[in-house]
């Protein structure tokens, strides 16, 4: 992150790097379609999480880079007018329009690819989410369709996986740990065993507050 500021600062541009926690997904979707749904969510101000954090942190900051606002505190009260008024929802609107896409869609996500099969992954025990390998879950995404193990393959826009657990999130046994998008049966069995391997459930006492004062963001660089 410190080299990429200092490229930045040597052609001669405005530029900040966050170093950020990288223990689990960002936000609940992984996936094309999924994720646009989620970023559309936080826009109508039906989420709250990680993902909603950091994006409105990095907003800030290029607010704040742009001299739209005089200080940081005054940049993080511009992004969340736009947010808490919908005018970065209409926005966004706009842009889709522009390309070309529909911009019903920021009003109703219904219209984005959907999978045609969408598989639970239970828990095989109860307590509390320890630990999350983001890169596993990827992985397991991308045998899905949802990204390409060589150049020529096709990226299925609809398949994906929605994580329904965080860090520290108490699970009981047979809960769903996420649902898979698919539309296809291939290596269904093996995306579902290696999504549930990257999720580790340990006793609820002993991960008690665990991970009520995990940090999101360590560092910013300027």
């Amino acid at each position: 992150a410190r080299i990429m500021v200092e490229i930045g600062k040597r052609a001669g541009r405005k530029i900040v790097a966050l170093v950020t926690d990288m223990n689990q997904p960002l936000g609940n979707a992984i996936g094309n379609a999924l994720e646009v749904k989620e970023a559309i969510e936080i826009l109508q101000g039906d989420h709250k999480g990680d993902l909603k954090t950091l994006a409105s942190a990095l907003a800030a900051e290029m607010v704040f880079l742009a001299g739209l606002a005089k200080d940081k505190a005054e940049a993080e009260a511009k992004v969340a007018e736009v947010l808490a008024s919908g005018k970065a929802l209409e926005r966004l609107g706009m842009m889709i329009k522009a390309q070309g896409g529909d911009a019903r869609v920021i009003r109703d996500t219904s219209i984005l690819p959907r999978a045609a099969r969408l598989v639970p992954v239970p828990a095989e025990s109860g307590g509390v989410i320890r630990s999350i390998d983001a890169e596993a879950i990827g992985t397991a995404a991308q045998l899905l369709g949802a990204g390409r193990l060589k150049k020529t393959d096709v990226i299925d826009p609809a398949v994906g996986i929605w994580m329904h657990k965080r860090l520290g999130d108490a699970v009981k046994k047979d809960e769903p740990l996420c649902t898979i998008h698919a539309n296809s049966e291939e290596n269904l069995d093996v995306i579902a065993g290696r999504v549930r391997k990257a999720v580790t459930v340990g006793e609820a006492g002993r991960a008690e507050g665990l991970y009520s004062g995990r940090k999101l963001i360590y560092n910013v660089i300027r």
